[in-house]
């Protein structure tokens, strides 16, 4: 398939790779070709995509004009299902980017997020608490989305109504590698010095 005729949809789940993981896939199709090729799905003349997006990037990296491709003509509630479900199996994906294709396929499906569990195969209780990453300041959101911060230590984090204060202990958190549980204590310390 020619990729100048791939439609990359905005709200859709990819795995996340590191710069190496990327170009040693990027290698890989270099020296043995695509071995499972992208999943597309017809939209009049082009094709949108569905699943492979590192896939389609590296070969455009490559400077490959076409790409092997499945087509499976499907609706845009089942191609988002069948994107989430495939990266989510992988477990590369990052919890901002989960939160906002469970979004995305709630306003695609028209039903609340919590009647998704059966099409997600995953919790209600796993599908709130990456719904609820999306209340947090964005700076928060950033530094989980970007692999910096979990989301445990995240939350903890986000009851820190102070702007300066946060900011500084995000900074302390990034550069001392802190878990949810120091910040925890970083926190109850603060809300001890403000008794007294």
């Amino acid at each position: 398939i020619p990729i100048t005729q791939i439609i990359i949809p905005q709200e859709r789940l990819s795995s996340t790779l590191t710069d190496e993981e990327f170009t040693a896939l990027t290698e890989s199709i270099r020296e043995h070709g695509l071995i499972c090729p992208i999943l597309l799905t017809p939209e009049g003349s082009n094709f949108i995509l569905v699943s492979g997006l590192n896939r389609l990037r590296a070969f455009q990296r490559i400077g490959f004009h076409t790409i092997p491709a499945f087509i499976r003509a499907t609706d845009p509630i089942r191609a988002t299902i069948l994107n989430i479900t495939e990266n989510l199996a992988r477990g590369k994906t990052n919890p901002i980017d989960e939160a906002l294709a469970i979004q995305s396929l709630s306003a695609i499906a028209s039903c609340p997020p919590d009647e998704l569990t059966n099409l997600l195969s995953r919790s209600q209780q796993w599908i709130q608490s990456r719904l609820d990453l999306l209340d947090l300041p964005p700076g928060l959101q950033e530094v989980i989305q970007n692999g910096q911060l979990s989301m445990a230590a995240a939350k903890e984090l986000s009851v820190i109504e102070e702007p300066h204060i946060l900011e500084y202990l995000v900074n302390q958190a990034l550069q001392s590698g802190a878990s949810a549980k120091t910040i925890h204590s970083w926190i109850t310390q603060l809300d001890a010095q403000k008794l007294h």
